[in-house]
């Protein structure tokens, strides 16, 4: 089975981050050598934009562009199957676990954190899927915060939640909505720990239309059926922020 990593769901345009990380090097082409970029929870790596053909129309650019511009990449995470992958696209790797970053204080430029701030764990009774917590987000943050240098950026983006709900009322999640937790949450979070300049980032219209083609095509049903039985997409706390420590 192909597995599928977490930078392969981005709703942000290249453009977008190509015109943010213009704006950060203020007139300078690239970034000074030794910039490092943590790539929490790093997963399995999208390709890069000069394959052929990729796997996903809704791969991240982030990595590549902050690549050609200079930055080092580290990728962290708890797989080691996953490891192995981003060091096949020549990037370092580190087994380590988000909420104990095996980092020093200060000692990283940037980060990148992306669909793991709506990151969802099956319950071992009933396969109810709970999403992540507020209280383990704040872990995340604070332990990013505290390996970040001063001036350092973050940027969090998630994908979301989605199901189908018909107009009986009937639902294709077994996600405990009610225990979601707001992006406006999870900025005001960054606040009180220390971050500071959050700013949104916009999604691109043409990556958001296919993203719903992709969710529809994934649904079991046929179209029509879809569309007899009155099920509309439900999404939830798509979006994406910068900020800086």
């Amino acid at each position: 089975m192909k597995q599928i990593g977490r930078l392969w769901f981005d709703y942000v345009a290249p453009e977008t981050y190509l015109r943010l990380f213009e704006e950060i090097l203020k007139g300078e082409e690239k970034f000074p050598e030794g910039f490092t970029v943590l790539d929490l929870a790093c997963g399995f790596p999208p390709p890069k934009e000069k394959t052929l053909k990729r796997e996903t129309p809704l791969a991240s650019s982030a990595q590549e562009i902050l690549e050609k511009m200079g930055a080092r990449i580290i990728g962290l995470d708890i797989s080691l199957t996953a490891l192995e992958e981003q060091k096949k696209m020549g990037r370092e790797a580190v087994l380590g676990d988000a909420f104990s970053l095996p980092f020093k204080n200060d000692s990283l430029d940037a980060c990148l954190i992306y669909n793991l701030t709506n990151a969802t764990f099956k319950s071992p009774i009933g396969g109810t899927e709970i999403p992540i917590s507020k209280e383990e987000i704040k872990v995340i943050l604070e332990e990013v915060f505290r390996v970040l240098k001063p001036g350092g950026f973050v940027i969090v983006n998630q994908f979301g939640y989605a199901w189908f709900e018909s107009k009986f009322g009937h639902s294709t999640t077994t996600l405990l909505v009610d225990k979601i937790v707001p992006l406006e949450v999870i900025k005001k979070l960054a606040e009180e720990i220390g971050f500071k300049n959050i700013k949104s980032l916009p999604f691109s219209k043409e990556r958001l239309k296919k993203g719903e083609e992709l969710i529809l095509e994934s649904f079991p049903l046929p179209p029509s059926v879809i569309e007899d039985l009155g099920f509309r997409l439900i999404r939830k706390e798509a979006g994406a922020f910068y900020m800086e420590k």
